[in-house]
């Protein structure tokens, strides 16, 4: 070959073992091909095996067997097809004579009469006419289940699935998203802020760090509270206990767990600072919101990182208390309204 040719090699999808059990169910080419399931054939076995189908089947061959052919199965397919095998008056122009011989013609069909391209074409519409339809069915379920339905005030929340009515700094906010790597679990948000969510995030990629159990030993959180924490929901003193203990992972401790979860962010000097806020998102976390009766209110009053006032009186204290600069350090009773 000479060295000015460029040889070009397909990646072949399936290997010579895929190909050879595949030509199985090629019937055309000489494989065993699809056919109906022997359940079908030994349901179309058993209702012709009924004593009374039998009969007339054996009636309708003998008339057969004469010059007349006085009975058929057209005889009696507008009065008794059910107990007969006839197929209705309305479809023995479509599918032949026998309510039997008209099922396992359709099955041959679908199955492609061994064919498995044509197999293949019925097959594929099928599934897409499932899929689509499902698509359909699902959302008009969930439009009318109230307690799956996503109310949207506006056509900014529509479009971005409810995010502008948290922060509308997509650029910063999305920065800060990357940068956090896998910190945050989004299918526990509902929990996110809580300490035990960020250990179990930390589980859900890794092994519990060594540096961060012993700081959770020292915080007076026994060791088989430790060995449960995946599974048992802490009460809100082991919340606390936690908590402190990850405001004691620090140097070295603190940049394994980093690492393990991708995280970049800038400004991390505690594990305890991955459950504030104003550390988390430090792009965008001034330009955060909550809704309050009144509409959206802004929660952070400037860059340094401090809280509205104004929205204690509004928001409960399970919501205010992971915004507090750092959640869990102060679990002294609100006001609730």
């Amino acid at each position: 070959m000479p060295s000015n040719v460029l040889l070009i090699r397909n990646v072949a999808q399936y290997s010579a073992v895929n190909l050879i059990a595949g030509a199985g169910i090629l019937g055309n080419v000489g494989g065993v091909a699809l056919a109906a399931n022997l359940a079908l054939g030994n349901a179309i076995s058993t209702y012709t095996s009924i004593p009374v189908v039998s009969r007339y089947a054996n009636i309708v061959a003998l008339a057969a067997s004469n010059a007349n052919s006085a009975i058929t199965y057209q005889t009696t397919n507008s009065t008794a097809p059910w107990i007969t095998n006839s197929l209705p008056s309305a479809y023995s122009g479509l599918y032949g004579t026998t309510m039997t011989n008209a099922i396992t013609a359709q099955s041959a069909n679908i199955m492609g009469n061994g064919d498995l391209g044509k197999f293949d074409q019925v097959f594929s519409a099928a599934s897409g006419l499932i899929s689509t339809s499902n698509e359909l069915i699902i959302s008009a379920q969930a439009a009318s289940s109230q307690s799956t339905a996503i109310s949207f005030v506006n056509e900014d929340h529509t479009i971005t699935s409810g995010i502008s009515s948290i922060t509308e700094a997509f650029g910063a906010f999305s920065l800060d998203l990357q940068l956090l790597g896998q910190a945050i679990n989004l299918a526990n948000l509902n929990n996110l802020g809580s300490p035990q969510a960020l250990v179990r995030q930390i589980l859900n990629v890794s092994t519990l760090p060594a540096g961060l159990r012993t700081s959770m030993l020292n915080a007076g959180l026994t060791a088989n509270t430790i060995s449960s924490l995946n599974t048992v929901d802490l009460t809100d003193s082991e919340e606390k206990k936690l908590y402190t203990a990850m405001t004691q992972v620090t140097g070295q401790n603190l940049l394994e767990i980093l690492s393990v979860l991708r995280v970049q962010t800038p400004g991390i000097e505690t594990l305890a600072d991955l459950l504030n806020p104003a550390k988390t998102f430090p792009n965008s976390f001034n330009t955060f919101s909550a809704p309050t009766a009144s509409g959206f209110r802004g929660i952070y009053l400037n860059s340094s990182g401090a809280i509205n006032s104004n929205l204690e009186t509004t928001l409960p204290q399970s919501v205010l208390v992971p915004l507090d600069g750092n959640p869990l350090q102060n679990l002294e009773p609100r006001q609730q309204t």
